[in-house]
């Protein structure tokens, strides 16, 4: 096995564990493990055709509406997110046998669907936010070198954070793709007609301090008013409407790659300065996500018949 490429004589990578034959190009992404039967549970009757388990990845494939459809949880954090999308580009686009390299010949679609926290006061639990731009509090994205241009909205971004007690981090700015965000939010009236707000996305490496939660003796922070720092920021008319752990990753590594990539959230909890604090109950949490994983589907039908 390469060390650099580490897959198997019969295809399958190293954390994946699974072949090119096994994953669609229409791809839910989850970070909970557990999370991946409840996607496959949408599929067509009798479509599921492969399933696995390794470590914190569960894969299922089948089919919804018709549409081959993957997924795939990747664990908590934008590093386990590295891994996964890195795989992906190795299972789509390298030839294991004639140690080759091809670009994919159809579209590559990604959808997040997870659960986040919002820093905007007039956003309530339940709602689904769907990512426009993402924010990078993770150092994942900032290993690589080769990342496509910021555009008119990317630059204004940096330039409030730049402006920011958040400049010292730095964070890194991606885009979700157009496409994606455009499908999650046509799909969503179909979905129960559940609340929804289209904004940018805050991805951090860790759930406590790095989304400034003060925890007893562990409550001494440098960012201590992150959530409302990260609520004042603006670009394109539109503010941070969720803070989450994966987003920045996928975004930043799909743009590199030309996927179609993008994420839709569950809120749990407002944390704006002055909201209640509390999480969405626990009998509205199964509905919610059901809405949330519904719409990303939907979406992957819609960007599935787009070339």
């Amino acid at each position: 096995m390469n060390t650099e490429v580490p897959i198997t004589a019969c295809g399958k990578v190293y954390h994946l564990d699974c072949t090119s034959e096994d994953v669609a190009t229409n791809i839910i992404l989850v970070g909970d493990p557990g999370r991946v039967p409840k996607v496959s549970s949408f599929f067509d009757e009798g479509s599921v055709r492969f399933k696995n388990s390794n470590r914190e990845i569960v894969v299922h494939t089948g089919a919804y509406k018709g549409v081959p459809v993957t997924a795939l949880s990747t664990g908590m954090g934008t590093d386990n997110c590295e891994i996964v999308l890195t795989e992906l580009h190795v299972l789509f686009e390298f030839n294991h046998k004639e140690k080759t390299w091809t670009k994919p010949t159809r579209p590559i679609n990604i959808i997040r669907c997870g659960t986040c926290g919002c820093p905007q006061g007039d956003v309530v639990p339940g709602t689904l936010a769907v990512t426009q731009l993402a924010i990078g509090l993770d150092n994942t994205g900032t290993y690589y070198a080769e990342v496509p241009p910021p555009d008119a909205a990317m630059a204004e971004l940096v330039k409030a954070i730049e402006s920011s007690p958040l400049k010292s981090i730095p964070p890194y700015v991606s885009r979700a793709h157009p496409l994606v965000t455009e499908s999650i939010s046509a799909a969503a009236p179909e979905a129960k007609r559940r609340r929804m707000v289209v904004g940018h996305t805050a991805s951090a490496p860790g759930f406590y301090a790095c989304q400034g939660r003060k925890v007893g003796r562990l409550g001494g922070l440098k960012f201590p008013t992150l959530p409302d720092d990260l609520g004042r920021l603006k670009a394109d008319g539109k503010s941070v409407v969720n803070i989450e752990m994966e987003t920045s990753s996928i975004c930043q590594l799909s743009s590199i790659l030309g996927y179609r990539a993008g994420a839709v959230c569950v809120v749990l909890a407002n944390r704006a300065e002055g909201g209640n604090n509390n999480f969405l109950s626990d009998e509205d949490k199964g509905p919610a996500m059901h809405d949330c994983l519904e719409t990303a589907l939907r979406a992957l039908v819609h960007l599935n018949s787009q070339k």
